[in-house]
């Protein structure tokens, strides 16, 4: 008996038909996957006709749609939705048969949630999307969330997911400037300093820093260069520097002219030793003493040209 020709909706139609019933007789006993023998009284009026039957066991009731033949196959490989549609039952009776079956998800389930969501999904963005930035909705997840440790698989399967991976340099910038914006610093960078310290930075000789703070010295010399100021070094480095250089300042202007004249700074060491001059430690000189000696006069010369200009 031919199917009643109707178009449903294409969520609803069937991929793998047509699921004709077999030729029969009323009266006919077949064997229904469900109950067992039964024998054929009907015929449902469904878009699909199919034949109804009655247990062996019993002589009254309308009886029900026979699992057998065609149908077998619809509810191996159609949607819930489309088997119930065609044969005109309910989705609880689909599942039941598939229970029977032993069938969990079909090929036509697959199918149809690709189309329901390819027709929903449009008209259905803009809400699911404002519904996702919702800041109540959010702070429930934060809040559920927080405090609460990732279980190991997620862990392992996040490291798996990222180990070789190299970030470009958009998503290292971001996440620097995320981090920054919570105060995170590294382990290493130990305690960040705080404003009272720097005021003493400022204030205070650098060993009295670090015995009010419980600094190590090395790292208050190192916050105190960051904000440029004096530790003191500087200023004995260049007072050992002119002790080093006096006892020869005075033939500074000589060297000068023998360097100008195209003496490397090797004859100028050669020449100084010659002359019978020792620098303080009474070595004789070489070619990178040399060097430094004039460098030294051009830093002295710069700063009485700068001390006599007028302000």
């Amino acid at each position: 008996m031919p199917a009643k020709a109707k178009q449903p909706p294409p969520h609803l139609q069937l991929r793998f038909g047509p699921y004709d019933p077999p030729r029969f007789e009323y009266g006919d006993v077949v064997s229904d996957e469900l109950r067992g023998d039964v024998r054929i009284i009907g015929m449902t009026d469904a878009p699909i006709q199919w034949p109804t039957g009655r247990r062996l066991d019993t002589k009254g009731g309308a009886g029900g749609i026979v699992l057998f033949a065609g149908l077998v196959d619809a509810v191996r490989l159609e949607s819930n939705q489309a088997v119930a549609h065609w044969w005109g039952v309910t989705g609880q009776t689909v599942t039941k048969w598939r229970r029977t079956l032993g069938v969990d998800r079909t090929r036509g389930d697959h199918i149809r949630s690709q189309q329901v969501g390819h027709i929903a999904y449009p008209f259905a963005r803009p809400a699911l999307l404002a519904k996702s930035r919702d800041p109540q909705r959010r702070e429930k997840i934060a809040e559920s969330r927080r405090g609460k440790k990732r279980p190991q698989h997620v862990i392992e399967i996040l490291r798996a997911a990222n180990t070789g991976r190299k970030p470009s340099e958009e998503s290292r910038r971001k996440m620097s400037e995320s981090q920054k914006r919570r105060g995170a610093r590294p382990p290493a960078a130990g305690e960040p300093w705080t404003e009272a310290e720097d005021d003493l930075l400022r204030t205070l000789p650098p060993n009295e820093v670090a015995e009010r703070t419980g600094r190590t010295p090395y790292a208050v010399y190192s916050r105190r260069t960051s904000f440029q100021t004096n530790d003191g070094r500087s200023t004995a480095a260049a007072g050992r520097t002119a002790n080093l250089y006096a006892p020869v300042s005075h033939v500074l202007p000589e060297l000068e002219k023998m360097r100008s004249a195209g003496y490397s700074n090797r004859e100028l060491a050669d020449w100084l030793s010659a002359a019978g001059f020792r620098n303080k430690f009474g070595n004789r000189w070489n070619a990178e003493s040399a060097r430094r000696l004039l460098k030294w006069g051009e830093s002295q010369s710069s700063s009485c040209t700068a001390s006599d200009t007028p302000p």
